[in-house]
């Protein structure tokens, strides 16, 4: 089939949670492949979804092709090697307190941002105040971006959660103006849970769901209640990694 179709098809195989990738076939044009488990349902939902003209053979089941765990271990490697580099830059940098010269060029500085200095927003997020405030960061942060990269991929992934934290720690940064120094990657890890439930609100939206798209921003909202807020918290930081989150979340889906 050709590519249009086969894109088409993958909306309805995304709407209904199943696992799938496209590839060439013989003759030039392309090929759903699904897990053996997963091709009977295949069928039943391709099968709804074209009323006429719908030809099975256009689907390949391969278990060596399971969509599947090929995709899990880049994700788990994405996610536990960016930890793996928090912790190591925080084992060169130290402990904020002790004054470190990668905090004072690295932190989220609004004065200094505002000046020009804007990798800041970037930079910040590999800094962490401490030992304790890493580990909080690192266990949430590997679990949201190993979904992020299952949901859209390893490098796309990646560069999603940077992108939704760098976006919140700017926002941050011109909200307060003056007067605000901040470190830490946190704003990228409630990022990483905007771009989930961005990225399955376009999926349930595109997919012809329209009674539940809403439902994974919800969710996330909740989680951002919960997980999100608190004495000691950037709350701010963390709403706006997460917004930057859902709009980085919906285009990257889409791209």
């Amino acid at each position: 089939m050709d590519h249009a179709k086969a894109r088409e098809w993958a909306l309805v195989l995304d709407a209904e949670g199943i696992p799938y990738h496209l590839t060439p076939d013989a003759a030039g044009g392309w090929q759903l492949v699904v897990s053996p488990d997963d091709a009977a349902r295949t069928v039943e939902a391709l099968g709804a979804y074209e009323t006429e003209n719908f030809d099975p053979s256009a689907i390949a089941t391969h278990a060596a092709d399971d969509p599947r765990p090929g995709r899990r271990w880049p994700a788990w490697a994405v996610a536990l090697g960016a930890v793996g580099g928090l912790a190591v830059l925080h084992a060169w940098s130290g402990p904020r307190a002790a004054g470190s010269a990668w905090f004072a060029r690295g932190a989220l500085d609004a004065d200094a941002f505002g000046d020009g200095e804007v990798w800041r927003a970037v930079t910040a997020l590999t800094l962490h105040a401490d030992a304790t405030h890493l580990a909080a960061n690192a266990l949430g942060g590997a679990l949201l971006l190993a979904a992020v990269c299952l949901t859209l991929g390893p490098g796309a992934g990646l560069a999603a959660v940077v992108a939704a934290g760098t976006l919140g720690n700017a926002a941050n940064a011109v909200l307060h103006g003056t007067a605000y120094s901040g470190v830490g990657a946190s704003t990228a890890v409630f990022g990483a849970l905007g771009v989930l439930a961005g990225a399955q609100f376009d999926r349930l939206r595109q997919g012809g769901r329209r009674r539940w798209p809403w439902l994974p921003v919800l969710a996330g909202v909740l989680l951002l209640a919960l997980l999100g807020f608190g004495p000691e918290t950037d709350v701010l930081a963390h709403v706006l990694g997460f917004g930057a989150g859902l709009g980085v979340g919906t285009a990257a889906r889409r791209a």
